[in-house]
């Protein structure tokens, strides 16, 4: 249930002839993007990341924290 609310924000996106998407306004102020973006593909979708924000979580994480 959690992931379904979560999801109920989703928009539909539309590709335009140059091969592009367009974020709404929202969903750009959500998601802190003013500029510079990371595409992550993560298994059946992709995620759309503010670049800086992307970086710190990929800094901040340690492979030590999934092995066991």
């Amino acid at each position: 249930m959690f992931r379904k609310k979560l999801n109920a924000s989703a928009e539909n996106a539309t590709v335009d002839s140059a091969g592009r998407i367009t974020l709404s306004a929202r969903k750009r102020e959500d998601a802190g993007i003013e500029k510079d973006v990371w595409i992550i593909g993560d298994d059946d979708h992709i995620e759309i990341w503010n670049a800086q924000s992307y970086e710190e979580t990929m800094e901040s994480i340690s492979w030590d924290d999934f092995l066991v």
